[in-house]
């Protein structure tokens, strides 16, 4: 009995300095794709490889050719008064869409303003690295995109010491005038407890059920 309570100490002692030590997540950017790195005391964990689909799906475009066809298709004035009531309801379906979408957006904000409240000030992004290189053919143009670039980043960086403990990037942009050209490398180096994390979760769900119960006995009423 002696050991158990001694190994089960032992395993809460040795969660506990696991939730309160820094995990360390390296996020990188290059011509290999997006990549993660996690690291907690000697673990290590990599995720790489995403990158975007080649071939983008024209959404808009198949649906016109689709509406296209069933035009042709539908020629009789039943069919056309069945098209026209299912337009009604398809444009009912998609305001309560558009209603309980806003009301979603809405609880979801409110937690991830408690949660981000939480976690301020308690996130460390020690080293950050960017270099781009870019072009858009017109010289003037990307020298107005250059300045654009040096005074969003100052304003960035502003912004984002209210939230984070920043160190300050490592910056090199490399306009092209005379061509086009896009390349762009990025590293940044987080820290972050893992109880933080967990306590900023907690902190979300119990704001968005909160929420969520105080819309639903409102409309009760």
């Amino acid at each position: 009995m002696l050991y158990l309570l001694a190994a089960l100490l032992a395993l809460i002692l040795l969660v506990t300095a696991a939730l309160w030590s820094k995990l360390i997540v390296i996020v990188r950017y290059g011509g290999e794709g997006f990549s993660l790195t996690f690291k907690l005391w000697c673990f290590k964990y990599s995720l790489s490889g995403f990158k975007g689909s080649d071939k983008p799906k024209d959404k808009k475009k198949k649906k016109k050719e689709k509406a296209k066809d069933n035009k042709e298709e539908s020629t009789s004035e039943e069919v056309e008064e069945a098209d026209e009531k299912a337009k009604d309801e398809e444009k009912s379906g998609a305001l309560q869409k558009i209603k309980n979408g806003i009301s979603l957006f809405k609880s979801v904000k409110r937690a991830s303003v408690r949660a981000l409240g939480y976690l301020r000030h308690k996130i460390d992004i020690s080293e950050t690295r960017v270099m781009l290189r870019f072009g858009t053919g017109d010289a003037a143009a990307t020298g107005m995109i250059c300045g654009a670039f040096w005074a969003a980043l100052g304003n960035l960086y502003i912004i984002g010491g209210k939230f984070f403990n920043l160190g300050f990037p490592s910056v090199k942009l490399t306009p092209v005038f005379e061509s086009k050209a896009f390349e762009l490398e990025a590293e940044s180096i987080i820290g972050v407890r893992p109880a933080h994390i967990i306590n900023a979760a907690v902190i979300a769900l119990f704001t968005y059920f909160f929420q969520e119960r105080k819309t639903i006995k409102n409309k009760n009423k």
